[in-house]
């Protein structure tokens, strides 16, 4: 079959991606990019929008890591991808990593140091993930940079953002209706004392609004942040 610099997931295609992506490394001043397998809403299967991991290192399981530095690239992944990924992936650009016994945070922190820049995209790092890489950046003395996703400027024909079919989920499956269970969160947002609640995972938005979408393969979730406030109807 006939590859091209278009294929998502192509180990041949890793070197010459990995070098286009260390020119805007160095372009930004950073030595290091963190590449995790998420997106927007930490779901663990993504939008072929947000398979960044997958464009750039050929590696398509549904859990690993990456980080690229400006000499190497290390790929994390746990025990379920040993295999996989020595088989998607340029063995010349990439170098396999156990998510388990050296994961990201602790290799960071044995192989930076004061001289190193280390840039993420803070859209795909939890709070818990960055709290974590900010004490093993405290250990070498290396500094972490928020950045635009730098996968984004290279990857020039990127799918756009999914906007797949919805439709509303029976009440009878449901349970309850979509106005109880908001009312129920209101009473609760007002009970911590709070004005409103920020919803980030779609499947909490299936719940609430019982709806159903298409825009992930094997879950019926649309993609998607709701701010639920105590009294007003709440913005989808």
């Amino acid at each position: 079959m006939f590859q091209s610099f278009t294929s998502t997931s192509n180990p041949e295609m890793g070197p010459e991606r990995l070098a286009e992506l260390r020119k805007v490394m160095d372009k930004a001043g950073v030595t290091a990019f963190l590449v995790p397998h998420a997106d927007e809403h930490q779901n663990e299967y993504l939008p072929e929008r947000a398979e960044r991991l997958a464009w750039l290192t050929g590696f398509s399981g549904s859990a690993g890591f990456a980080i690229a530095t400006l000499s190497d690239c290390y790929v994390f992944v746990d025990g379920r991808y040993t295999l996989q990924v020595r088989e998607q992936t340029d063995p010349d650009a990439f170098t396999p990593e156990s998510l388990i016994d050296n994961p990201p945070s602790a290799w960071l922190a044995k192989n930076t140091s004061t001289e190193d820049v280390i840039a993420y995209d803070p859209w795909l790092i939890t709070a818990k993930q960055l709290e974590t890489f900010e004490k093993s950046a405290a250990k070498s003395g290396a500094k972490l940079k928020p950045v635009a996703n730098l996968i984004d400027q290279i990857w020039l024909d990127q799918p756009d953002a999914p906007l797949g079919s919805l439709k509303l989920h029976p009440e009878n499956y449901a349970g309850k209706s979509a106005q109880a269970k908001i009312q129920n969160i209101q009473s609760k947002i007002t009970e911590q004392s709070c004005e409103l609640c920020l919803l980030t995972d779609p499947a909490s938005l299936a719940w609430l609004f019982n709806i159903r979408g298409s825009d992930v393969v094997h879950n019926p979730l649309a993609l998607g942040f709701a701010i639920v406030p105590t009294s007003a109807k709440p913005i989808l």
